[in-house]
This record gives structure tokens, sequence and C-alpha cells, in this order.
């Protein structure tokens, strides 16, 4: 899921950049009351993680944010109840919308052109441990996809090639034992045995 998968063109408008698009709130709301059918929490998370990530440092270097003072407190709500349900502790943000968020920046000495990465280093310290753990959460789960692998007995790992496609045959289908007849020389060919844990992404 991506930070825009957030947002729905505004009606009659041309879809094409940031001020075409607002905020999905029915979908923001029903994140508050629930899990999404077709989206895990993992994944909607980390998008709304990135969102508010991405959206509180183009505020505070520059301006130009997709999500407007009203529906970044509803992110930030939604964002929260989201991590709450992963068993996460949710950010904990010395602001709730990008207006208290230029006053917290200027009470605390961020203000000015020089203090453009003293923002960007303030909302990394903020959301980039949450994205980090999420993003390891994500790579966790995707790997446990692959542990059990699949039934049957391991006979041939065909690797994506560096160059040009290489020419396999089947010699032996009953075998099961395959050849490369031409271009063998832009392959990666898995011949070691085996460990009894499988063959993992590591």
């Amino acid at each position: 899921m991506d930070p825009e998968d957030f947002f729905e063109a505004r009606p009659g408008s041309w879809f094409g950049g940031h001020g075409s698009l607002t905020l999905d709130v029915q979908l923001v709301e029903d994140l508050r009351r629930g899990p999404l059918a077709d989206r895990s929490d993992l994944e909607v998370g980390l998008a709304l993680t990135r969102l508010l990530h991405e959206d509180f440092t183009t505020c505070g270097t520059g301006g130009g944010q997709r999500l407007d003072d009203e529906s970044v407190m509803l992110a930030i709500k939604a964002h929260r109840v989201v991590l709450e349900r992963l068993g996460m502790e949710p950010p904990r943000l010395p602001f709730r919308n990008f207006s208290s968020f230029g006053d917290y920046w200027r009470r605390n000495g961020m203000s000015g052109g020089g203090g453009w990465a003293a923002r960007r280093e303030c909302v990394e310290s903020l959301l980039g441990p949450a994205r980090d753990a999420l993003e390891r959460l994500e790579e966790a789960e995707y790997e446990a996809q692959f542990k059990k692998g699949p039934t049957g007995r391991f006979k041939n790992l065909i690797f994506a090639a560096d160059g040009p496609k290489p020419k396999i045959v089947l010699r032996d289908a009953v075998n099961n034992d395959v050849e490369i007849v031409s271009n063998a020389d832009n392959c990666l060919v898995f011949t070691d045995p085996l460990s009894p844990y499988g063959l993992t992404w590591a």
C-alpha cells in the first residue's frame, strides 16, 4: 500500500498532482473502527507512517504537503489506532497538525532556512523509529512466507539471468533434469546440497 492510496480525486478536477487530491476520510474513519477487509494493518500502518513522515518533512522544508490541518489530525488518529492494534507504541508527536508543528519548531529554535535540517531531523526522530520497526516486521512476515517452502523434493532452482536469457531444455522428464544449452555463462546455477533448514532468502 502506498501513501497515495489514502487519497481520492476531487469531483470535477483533473487528476494530475497534489492539488487534485483529497484525503479519503471514509477510508481513514474505517481504519479507526477496525482492520480493512483487503489490507492488513501492517501494510496500512507502514503507508500511514510514510504519509505522515513525508508530509511533515515537506511542511518543514518549504510546504506543499498533501494533507491540510484537519486531515492530518485524522491521519494521526488512525495511525495511532492501527499501530496499537499491531501491539506497537505509537509515536508521541508534540504537535497535532501542521500549524502546531510550526509553533513547535519556532519554540525549539528550528526557525529560518538553516532550521530545515533540524526540522527534518525532528520528523525523523519522531516517525523514523516507527517506520523502521514496521519495515522490519514487514520483512519478517515476508520471510516467513517462504520458510515452509513448496511440497515435494527440491529439484531445480532457476535464477534470473544477468544478460541474455538462457535456453533451457528438459533432458530427462522422469528425473526432471534440465540443461542450459546456450548463454549458460549469464546464469547463476545453484548446485550445493540443501541443509535441513532449506534455502532462505539470506
